[in-house]
């Protein structure tokens, strides 16, 4: 497996606990516990050489840069010289660093720590399965949305639009580097504005390009969920 986190945005600091992927939870940096806690780090199918952080010039470059590569010894950095257009072109950024092209790809935002129970290997041994999504419970705009078709996999995504009660945990496995690179190419020549919320452009719209491909996507339940909003939001 390989994984993509975009680490590229504006909001990379706090006002008041400085940087968030630093931001210490349980006693351990916010992003090593995120990354940690996902079941395919934990059943060791994605070690730290398969880690790409999408990462970008500024003033806090020096200190995320050494805290990933001291986190994740062997990992790749893309570093980009501005802000891009959104994560999901911060994400396509990144496809250019990873190691294997026919390897699930794992899109991980890495702001909200959840636990899930299916194996996504396995999920991919049907072959009409384009992607996996995960999702939890709430009402709240900040997240994005999926309604679900009568097999329970995923009819529509939508961003920062409160469509059901089901909403993006922000992580986005897609069967193939090539089928995410693909589906965001065809969604941003004939769906761009299913992307865009202001002037940025988001992962988790490019389902729907899966979708229509006539894949599915399937929709696994996060448990134990704790978003990085809500946790700086408590303290």
């Amino acid at each position: 497996m390989q994984c993509i986190v975009p680490l590229a945005g504006p909001q990379l600091t706090h006002p008041a606990y400085g940087l968030i992927p630093s931001y210490p939870v349980d006693g351990v940096p916010l992003l090593r516990r995120t990354i940690e806690t996902r079941r395919w780090w934990k059943d060791r199918r994605l070690r730290a050489e398969d880690l790409t952080f999408v990462l970008r010039e500024g003033p806090e470059l020096r200190d995320i840069r050494a805290a990933v590569s001291g986190w994740f010894e062997g990992c790749r950095i893309v570093t980009l010289s501005h802000l891009t257009r959104g994560a999901l072109l911060s994400a396509l950024a990144g496809t250019a660093a990873v190691s294997a092209l026919d390897e699930p790809l794992i899109v991980d935002l890495a702001d909200i720590l959840y636990d899930i129970d299916a194996d996504i290997e396995t999920c991919f041994a049907n072959r009409s399965v384009g992607a996996v999504a995960t999702y939890f419970e709430a009402h709240d705009a900040c997240y994005s949305y999926f309604t679900f078709g009568p097999d329970g996999s995923v009819a529509s995504a939508a961003e920062k639009k409160v469509i059901s009660s089901h909403a993006s945990a922000g992580t986005y496995i897609f069967r193939s580097t090539g089928h995410f690179i693909a589906a965001t190419g065809r969604a941003l020549r004939d769906s761009r504005e299913e992307l865009t919320v202001g002037q940025a452009l988001f992962v988790c719209p490019v389902l729907n390009t899966i979708v229509r491909q006539g894949l599915k996507v399937i929709a696994l339940e996060a448990r134990n969920v704790r978003s990085v909003s809500k946790l700086l939001h408590a303290a």
